[in-house]
Parts: C-alpha cells; sequence; structure tokens
C-alpha cells in the first residue's frame, strides 16, 4: 500500500540512559514524489477512459477506469492511513528528546559521580601521606578505583546524550517529512474530484452500452426460406430499442446483398426508448445466388445515445454511436429456366453435334444453295 511506512524498533540499552532506536526508517521525502505520480497516472487514465468511449472502445475506456480507480484508490488509502504514521514517528521524537534530558541529567550525575570519587582519593591519599599507615594502601586503591569508574561513567553519559541527541534530530526531520507527504496527500486528492466524477460517468456509460447492446437485438425472417433462382424473397426484421435512451440519426441498412433498401418505420430518424424497428425487404436470387447455393443477408441498425464526456445523462450531450449487425443465410435452389436449358443442352448432346458443329454445317448448305442458283441461271441464259 502507499507510503505504508514499516518502522522496526531495536532496544539499545545504554550504561546510563537506555533509548529505543529505530534500525530502518525511509525518508518520507521519496513518498511526495510517489504522491505525484500517482495523482498524474488517475488524471491520465480518466482522460484516456474519456477517448477510448468516444472511440467506440469499451474494453480500453474500462481498462482505463481500472487503473484510475487503482491510482485514486491507493491515494484515498494514504490519506486515511497516514496520520497514524506522522503520530509513530512523532512518539519516537518525543521518546529521543525524553532520552536527550536523561543522558543530560546522568552527565550531571556523573560529573558529582566524578568530583566525589576525586575528593575521596584526595582524602584517602592524604591519610595515607600523614601516617603511612600500609593499612590505608586498600583505601588509597579503592578510591582510585571509584574515581576510574565514576570518570568511565561520565564519559558514557557523554556519548549517551550524543546518541540521543542524533536520534532526535533524525526523528524531528522524520516529522517534518512525513507531515509534508500528509499534506501533500491531503492537498492532492481535492484535485482530483472532476476526474473522479467523469471515471464514474465512465463506467455508468459502460453499464448502459451493455444494457442496450443486450437488448437491441436483430430478428430476421425470409417469407420463402427455400427460395429457387428468380423467386422473391420477402425479408422482414426488427429490432427493439431500450427503455433507456432514444435513438437519433437512426438508419437501417442491408449491407448484404448490395442494392437492397428496407423500409423501415423510423420517423425522422428517431427511435424512441422501449419502440420497435420493423422493416421489410424483397430480393430476387440472382444465377450467382443459385451457384453458390445461398444468399446471405446482412442488416445493420445505427444509431446515437446521449452518452459519453461531457454529458452525462444530459440533454446536450456527446453523441456515442449505437451498431447492432445480424445476419441470416437462405438456401437457393437452380431456377426452371436454368433446368430447361440444361435439357436443350443435353438434347443437342444426345445428337452428337454440338453448336459450332451446326454452326458450320448451316454455312456450307447457304454456300451450296447460292452455287445452285448461279448454275441455274447460267442455264437459263444459255437457252435464250
Amino acid at each position: 500500500m502507499l507510503l505504508k511506512r514499516a518502522i522496526a524498533a531495536a532496544a539499545a540499552t545504554l550504561l546510563v540512559a537506555g533509548i529505543a532506536t529505530v534500525t530502518t526508517l525511509p525518508a518520507a521525502a521519496a513518498s511526495t514524489s510517489r504522491v505525484q505520480v500517482l495523482a498524474d497516472d488517475a488524471r491520465a487514465a480518466a482522460t484516456a477512459a474519456d477517448q477510448a468511449f468516444i472511440a467506440g472502445d469499451w474494453d480500453e475506456a474500462a481498462a482505463q477506469a481500472d487503473v484510475f480507480d487503482a491510482a485514486y484508490g491507493e491515494l484515498l488509502a494514504a490519506r486515511d492511513e497516514w496520520p497514524a504514521h506522522v503520530e509513530e514517528v512523532s512518539q519516537y521524537r518525543n521518546s529521543a528528546a525524553s532520552r536527550v534530558e536523561d543522558a543530560q541529567q546522568a552527565i550531571e550525575d556523573a560529573g558529582i559521580a566524578v568530583a566525589d570519587a576525586e575528593a575521596a582519593r584526595d582524602a584517602a591519599v592524604a591519610a595515607y601521606n600523614a601516617t603511612l599507615d600500609p593499612s590505608l594502601e586498600q583505601a588509597v586503591a579503592d578510591t582510585e578505583a571509584a574515581l576510574e569508574a565514576a570518570r568511565t561513567a561520565a564519559d558514557e553519559a557523554d556519548q549517551a546524550l550524543a546518541d540521543a541527541e542524533s536520534y532526535l534530530a533524525m526523528y524531528a526531520n522524520a516529522v517534518i517529512e512525513y507531515q509534508a507527504t500528509l499534506d501533500e496527500i491531503v492537498a492532492v486528492i481535492p484535485g482530483l474530484a472532476d476526474a473522479a466524477q467523469s471515471v464514474a460517468d465512465r463506467r455508468a456509460d459502460l453499464a448502459d452500452v451493455a444494457a442496450i447492446k443486450h437488448v437491441v437485438v436483430w430478428t430476421l425472417g425470409a417469407d420463402n426460406e427455400n427460395p429457387s433462382e428468380g423467386d422473391t424473397v420477402k425479408l422482414t426484421f426488427s429490432i427493439p430499442n431500450s427503455a433507456l435512451f432514444a435513438l437519433t440519426d437512426a438508419k437501417v441498412s442491408v449491407v448484404t446483398p448490395h442494392g437492397v433498401t428496407p423500409d423501415c418505420d423510423i420517423e425522422g430518424g428517431v427511435v424512441a426508448a422501449s419502440a420497435v424497428v420493423t422493416c421489410t425487404a424483397k430480393y430476387v436470387p440472382t444465377r450467382a445466388d443459385a451457384d453458390a447455393g445461398r444468399v446471405v443477408f446482412k442488416v445493420k441498425l445505427t444509431g446515437y445515445v446521449p452518452l459519453g464526456p461531457g454529458n452525462p445523462r444530459a440533454t446536450a450531450a456527446t453523441q456515442t454511436l449505437i451498431t447492432v449487425n445480424e445476419s441470416i443465410t437462405v438456401p437457393v435452389a437452380a431456377g426452371a429456366a436454368a433446368e430447361v436449358d440444361d435439357e436443350g443442352d443435353d438434347e443437342l448432346a444426345e445428337t452428337g453435334l454440338d453448336s459450332a458443329a451446326l454452326g458450320a454445317l448451316a454455312m456450307a448448305m447457304i454456300v451450296a444453295g447460292g452455287a445452285l442458283l448461279v448454275v441455274r441461271r447460267r442455264f437459263a441464259d444459255s437457252a435464250l
């Protein structure tokens, strides 16, 4: 989760003043840059979701909405969690401040102990020097040892103070940095309110598009489901509009076969919410359809609904194109005219003569007739 700080504590017991230390305290300054990265990612995703929706790329619009939700959700979670991190580091700072006071007191006490040990040693040395009593030698040694221990304690108190002051400075800076991060989170979230609303609108738009697509489905049928070439096929098709919005600039077209114009009950290009569009179209299958054995009718409805950026759910809105396609395949058999032609070809085939041979024979007969006419005229001329 964003900016979550795992603060691991370890106990370091000093001879004079103990202090709780933090072994890992990541710099909060890095967290402020993370806040900006998330904010930038969220804004970019909201814009991309709008652009994808306008382009009709519903999947991409949904994906970008998810990107926004992830970044924005992380920021919201950080806003809720980060005050606890600031409070935790503040407690470490306060503890370090207390340890500084303890170390200062320890230094003061150590100074007094050193002075007392020096005085005791001086007294023991003076007593020994005055009497040279061997029994006092041990007292001198003891006071010397006590003085050395006091001086060691004083040095340790000095080190304890230095450590406590170092931790105090670190925690004081951490509090400043952690608070700056919290301030950045709190400041950046309101600036994403418009983007958050836009993404929420796009998600609502996507839900509406899905609902429209679920309802707006073509029903196709042909009155002659097994026509022959040359027969007339009457196609009837209908499509209900959803109850959410009217379709504007609605158009129905027969994509294939080409050249077929449907007759639809659409008034002024508007299909009211919950209305049903009914269309009819006539088509005569061709020899090509018969050769293919079928004809595929493809119909398409296009229209616009008031969804998209700048709308949402208002009258002056971005218009979103809705396109619904459907197809039906009708088998086509060869027509009667084609069968007659085929039978004639068969009869010619049975004579053993094809059309080329018949043509040659006819030409030969014409030439022979012409020659006979010329001979007849010459014979008549000679008789005169």
